[in-house]
């Protein structure tokens, strides 16, 4: 069995993090996120886009490390506020 046993409870949850982005930034504050972490977040759900395609638990693990990487960055941004 693989490390991701609930692999697509995984794809469900950033996926609607992706449904987010794609309606665009609202505020100030959105847009500032985006700015600051949009391009890691793509590039997250194309690791997400083929892992579903291909089926390489690798892309899984890659995605994994960018939203992980970018929760870090939120919670060290919000630490100081």
């Amino acid at each position: 069995m693989t490390y991701w046993k609930r692999q697509d409870a995984f794809i469900r949850l950033f996926r609607s993090i992706k449904l987010r982005f794609i309606q665009g930034p609202e505020t100030a504050r959105e847009t500032s996120f985006a700015h600051a972490f949009g391009r890691d977040l793509h590039e997250a759900r194309e690791a997400c886009r083929r892992f579903r395609i291909f089926g390489e638990t690798a892309e899984l693990d890659k995605a994994w490390d960018i939203y992980y990487g970018v929760s870090a960055l939120i919670d060290s941004y919000t630490e100081f506020r």
